[in-house]
């Protein structure tokens, strides 16, 4: 045998050290979930005594109800929940709670009608703002954004003027970043209707635009001075207490100048699942036919599929979202091809006196299926670093001003769309 231990004598010792983690493992989740149960119990009769000598303070309430969901006393929850909506109905991280208090104890129906209220539950799909009349069968949302913005580099100029392509060094002309402030002005409406009174399934339906316009000259002279697009999207949706799928048809149009203009129209999917209140796993994948009017060579169809989390803490909601995608261009020119990747994450702190802070990091890859140019012998990847910083004051409960920075570092080893890009955006947006 030369001293070696048989294959056999390997596998039984691989079994056994399984055993043993495994029942190392969970003895210590039984001893935590002991200590857990114990340590609910504790704060549950502690927070009891405490409303007893305040019954109106409200972090009070909000300790015992989540104490007492911990502790397996859920109707006591319940009721405590019930007395925090009372002061705070427009809460969404208290809807969330609630629901899934009654999703405990089976009460489906209820948990549901929780979750019609939750406005972030049903943004993670939408994008959208407060719901209007939650407790009916039809929701909308609208919203409208006014504001003014400043760009370092609106045509992504390169770096340097004078570029290396292939064994050629040239000097581009007319290729400086622009830089411009200008106008914007954007709207959106998603709208829902509930196919039973009882139900799960919603119809949904809605719309966006966006206009923008520089006032630089040097975008007009590039037919760049204005964009606009258009966006309309039907579908359905089911939404339970813990799980949100959505799918949509979609259809945009987007145009500079009147002159350049793209068609698009595909499908796009949401699955959601809400691990507990403070846990969301959710998926998004979409695929679009894209026709571009003056630019034929990059129609194509687009696509990209990936897994988010999002996690909320703290007492005033704070949340972290994190993931990835895959994405892909399938065009009719192979140097506008291209798959590659996608992860990103931001958080959105709610700071107090009706401010939120929400940065946030992007990093992406593309490989495309060929050289950028003629002159080159490598096929063009791209690697961007996008980051953010969002500042929000809710004025009141319709009106806020939005300030909103963002960098972009594009990286690529065509010198011709290597450039670093900066836009500031500040205005109002009103929420109907």
């Amino acid at each position: 045998m030369n001293g070696q231990v048989p294959k056999e004598g390997h596998d039984m010792k691989f079994r056994y050290c399984v055993i043993f983690i495994a029942a190392l493992l969970l003895s210590a989740a039984f001893a935590r979930a002991a200590s857990a149960a114990a340590g609910a119990d504790e704060a549950y009769r502690a927070y009891m005594a405490r409303l007893r000598e305040n019954p109106d303070d409200m972090e009070t309430n909000l300790g015992l109800a989540r104490a007492a969901a911990a502790s397996n006393r859920p109707h006591q929850a319940i009721m405590a929940y019930e007395r925090l909506l009372a002061k705070f109905p427009d809460d969404s991280a208290l809807w969330r709670e609630l629901a899934a208090v009654y999703s405990s104890i089976g009460d489906e129906e209820m948990a549901r009608m929780c979750l019609a209220h939750d406005v972030s539950f049903a943004d993670t799909i939408t994008g959208a703002g407060r719901i209007n009349a939650p407790a009916g069968r039809f929701r909308r949302t609208a919203r409208l954004r006014l504001g003014a913005y400043y760009d370092d580099n609106a045509n992504q100029g390169p770096a340097s003027s004078n570029v290396t392509l292939g064994n050629w060094t040239l000097r581009l002309l007319d290729s400086d970043p622009i830089k411009t402030g200008g106008a914007y002005l954007g709207g959106q409406i998603d709208m829902s209707y509930r196919l039973s009174e009882t139900g799960a399934w919603w119809a949904t339906g809605g719309g966006s635009f966006n206009l923008r316009h520089s006032f630089a000259s040097e975008m007009a002279d590039i037919d760049r001075a204005f964009s606009q697009s258009y966006r309309a999207s039907v579908g359905l949706r089911r939404m339970t207490a813990t799980d949100m799928f959505d799918v949509r048809l979609t259809g945009e149009v987007f145009d500079y100048d009147f002159y350049e203009t793209i068609y698009s129209y595909g499908l796009e999917s949401t699955l959601l699942h809400a691990v507990n209140p403070r846990f969301h796993l959710f998926a998004a994948a979409g695929v679009s036919d894209r026709r571009y009017i003056r630019s034929m060579d990059q129609t194509g169809t687009y696509g990209y599929i990936g897994p988010y989390a999002r996690f909320i803490f703290g007492g005033s909601g704070h949340e972290f979202t994190a993931g990835g995608r895959w994405i892909s261009g399938e065009a009719r020119e192979s140097r506008h091809s291209y798959d590659g990747w996608e992860a990103s994450a931001s958080f959105n702190f709610k700071v107090g006196r009706g401010f939120e802070i929400s940065p946030g990091v992007t990093y992406t890859e593309e490989r495309f299926d060929a050289p950028a140019t003629a002159l080159e012998f490598e096929n063009r990847v791209d690697r961007r670093a996008a980051y953010s910083l969002g500042v929000v004051y809710h004025i009141d409960e319709r009106k806020s001003a939005e300030f909103m920075y963002q960098h972009a570092d594009n990286l690529s080893n065509s010198d011709i769309h290597d450039y670093d890009r900066n836009l500031l955006s500040l205005g109002i947006a009103w929420t109907f």
